[in-house]
């Protein structure tokens, strides 16, 4: 091959790759209605996969594509004839090529899961079992685009008829199980009532108005000012809205936006209609609730929970403060303005640092603020997914009905079943203390015969 055809052949090769992962990002945002955020990580994560497999395989530029490191294969074979001239011979070639179809797909299957792992064992060494789960989740979501035309969905529904996507869900299934289990600084005691104690500490810091000294003196010091008081009051109604209601995905919390997905005002569910409190009647606005309104695409379980409304209580706290009270100090009185230096903005929450919301920054950035405050009071990194995990354990131990475990597992935008397997982390003794408090019950009865 002459350099001039070299050239033309990479050229080409790369032409193929952008067009492929253009057409990609197309999808996911019109078929799939992903943000643009979602579908840049997807793409930046496939880049860097598809980078290190060119130089592990030792491809050349010419010979890199898409389909030669991602296999695609069609499971099924068209063998149209009709039914008056099946024979045994037929029969027979039929049952030979299907067999090697079969082994053809395992083969290719079994050999990109070694690759695979190769990557995260080496390129991947020093990263988090979470960065590892996105990169699985880029691979499958790229795949279900490769085999679109080629999935049978009365074979299967959720490409379960393609085998390459079964196993990357496997593989991710193991690396949630993993990161479940691995230990980011929080000891199993820690439970629901001890992060209700920390959101009333940070309650108490919301309710500040001079600054003390640390550890057990309280001299009062210095007032404080209202950036500080800000900072108080955010971390406060964070982690309040985290434990006051059955606890949310991160993402949710994460990009709040007050009018949009945080709404005050007056809602009817019967009619589904909502009046925001600017437009009610001046003696109607007292009568207002705080809402979480998510639409179908603002949450990852929306395609199956649909349009969600949830009316935050307004907790009475016995000392003549509601949880409303923090709302609208926040939202109506200048606080959330005092750490959004970088501009106006309609985010909820917002990073002290850098005065961009947290809805506009990258999303680890959340995670890690809720981890700071429970660092800070407690000493345990405690995680959003941890506060997810320690509410369902907490409920599973009260030995709650279905409907009720049910009810509160759609307010949490999962099935019951989910809730089971990836959130509940009942130890062996809790998981029987229901039952053993049952038997006691039943037992008792002989007593009185």
């Amino acid at each position: 091959m002459s350099q001039q055809q070299l050239v033309e052949k990479s050229t080409e090769s790369l032409t193929q790759i952008f067009d492929t992962f253009n057409n990609f990002a197309e999808f996911r945002k019109n078929e799939e209605k992903l943000r643009d955020r979602t579908i840049n990580t997807n793409v930046d994560v496939l880049r860097r996969f598809f980078g290190w497999c060119k130089e592990e395989l030792e491809l050349t530029i010419d010979e890199l594509s898409i389909t030669k490191i991602i296999p695609v294969i069609d499971p099924y074979i068209n063998n149209y004839q009709d039914e008056d001239e099946f024979d045994d011979n037929f029969m027979t070639e039929l049952a030979k090529k299907e067999w090697l179809l079969k082994s053809k797909i395992n083969r290719n299957t079994k050999s990109f899961i070694k690759l695979l792992n190769r990557y995260f064992n080496t390129y991947m060494a020093e990263t988090s079992t979470g960065a590892k789960v996105i990169v699985c989740n880029s691979l499958i979501a790229l795949t279900k685009y490769l085999y679109y035309d080629i999935t049978d969905e009365d074979e299967g529904d959720d490409y379960q008829d393609i085998k390459l996507i079964n196993r990357l869900k496997a593989y991710r299934r193991n690396l949630e199980k993993d990161n479940c289990d691995e230990d980011d600084g929080i000891v199993p005691p820690f439970n629901r009532e001890e992060t209700i104690q920390v959101a009333m500490r940070l309650k108490k810091l919301a309710d500040q108005n001079y600054e003390y000294n640390s550890g057990y003196k309280y001299n009062r010091g210095n007032k404080l000012g209202k950036f500080a008081k800000a900072l108080h009051l955010q971390s406060f109604l964070v982690i309040g809205l985290m434990v006051f209601m059955p606890t949310d995905r991160s993402r949710t919390y994460r990009e709040l936006t007050f009018g949009e997905t945080l709404v005050y005002g007056i809602y009817n569910p019967e009619t589904g209609n909502f009046t925001s409190y600017d437009q009610l009647a001046k003696e109607e606005v007292a009568k207002s609730k705080y809402y979480i309104h998510l639409l179908p695409h603002q949450y990852k379980t929306g395609k199956t929970y649909g349009e969600f409304w949830y009316q935050i209580e307004n907790i009475d706290f016995g000392d003549g403060t509601f949880f409303y009270d923090y709302l609208n100090k926040w939202l109506f009185e200048g606080y959330r303005d005092e750490l959004a230096t970088a501009g106006k903005t309609d985010a909820v929450f917002i990073r002290a640092r850098s005065g961009i919301s947290f809805r506009d920054s990258n999303r680890s950035k959340f995670g890690g603020y809720v981890r700071s405050i429970f660092l800070r009071l407690t000493k345990y990194n405690l995680s959003p997914h941890k506060l997810r995990t320690i509410f369902v354990t907490y409920i599973n131990n009260l030995g709650l009905s279905d409907k009720e475990r049910e009810s509160i597992a759609y307010i949490m935008h999962h099935s019951k079943e989910m809730a089971d397997k990836v959130y509940n982390k009942q130890t062996s003794r809790e998981k029987m203390a229901i039952g053993i408090a049952f038997m006691k019950q039943e037992n008792s009865l002989f007593q009185a015969q």
